[in-house]
């Protein structure tokens, strides 16, 4: 098992960095940059970064927006000896566990690393399970598609066969396929996998305005040029679920599993 480990960017790590880090028992990095930072970590572990919220000639958000593009579940916290209301709430909505005042103790710190570490390896968690419903809905190949809506709707192998013109026995076979392709024993679980597919990456993320999350995109001179992914997290919601024959919308049952604008596999729509 991974242990976590904290990482400290753009910040002296000081004797209350290191006597809490001792204490918790967990790994320690120091990086001067978020460039060595990124390129010395992996990312997809969970962990807790430490950073100063305010650098010279720059707020320090870019390290949270660079996470947020990368589908990081590592969780920031920001410390700062001039705190304001504004640059609280800014980082907290976009993803940070904690804005925490210099001076702080080792114990003051250990206690917020602590809970960083928990939330971290709660969206871990998370992230992992989107991504695998995901990768395996994308398996399905698109006859296994058009099928699966009228089976999820309940409808029998003579119904479901007579809509989409086929014969009574290739429906048979394709349901037979596609739990073989998901690995699932019954198609209660293809609706679980659905219904997680349909997550958003980010939920801390989920109904915040533009004007909440821009200001991570012009606060950081350091990574400007790549575009914030955090309202494109939130749209990656896949599997649209839609009528065959009419394209609308079905209500209170899933019926065809759509990438909007693509193929299942590639670009993911989102549920209707």
């Amino acid at each position: 098992m991974d242990i976590p480990c904290v990482h400290t960017l753009h910040l002296s790590p000081g004797p209350a960095v290191d006597q809490a880090v001792e204490q918790l028992g967990l790994k320690f990095r120091s990086h001067a940059s978020t460039d060595a930072f990124l390129a010395a970590t992996d990312v997809s572990l969970a962990g807790c970064v430490v950073t100063d919220l305010q650098m010279p000639g720059r707020i320090g958000y870019g390290i949270q927006r660079r996470l947020l593009d990368l589908e990081s579940p590592l969780a920031v916290m920001f410390v700062t000896g001039s705190p304001s209301v504004s640059k609280t709430v800014l980082a907290v909505r976009s993803g940070a566990v904690n804005v925490l005042e210099t001076p702080f103790t080792a114990q003051q710190l250990a206690v917020e690393i602590r809970e960083a570490l928990r939330i971290s390896e709660k969206r871990r968690e998370h992230i992992l399970a989107v991504k695998d419903a995901r990768s395996r809905l994308a398996t399905l190949t698109p006859r296994e598609q058009e099928t699966l809506p009228g089976v999820l709707r309940g409808r029998t192998n003579d119904a479901v066969a007579t809509d989409l013109s086929v014969s009574t026995r290739t429906v048979e076979r394709r349901r037979r396929s596609i739990l073989e392709r998901l690995g699932v024993d019954c198609f209660t679980e293809v609706v679980r996998l659905l219904d997680a597919a349909a997550q958003p990456v980010f939920p801390f993320l989920e109904g915040k305005s533009a004007s909440e999350t821009s200001g991570l995109q012009n606060s950081d001179e350091e990574s400007r040029g790549a575009p914030l992914s955090s309202r494109q997290h939130l749209r990656k919601e896949p599997f649209a679920i839609a009528s065959r024959k009419t394209g609308s919308a079905m209500s209170n049952a899933p019926v065809r599993i759509e990438s909007q604008g693509a193929s299942l596999g590639q670009t993911p729509g989102r549920l209707l």
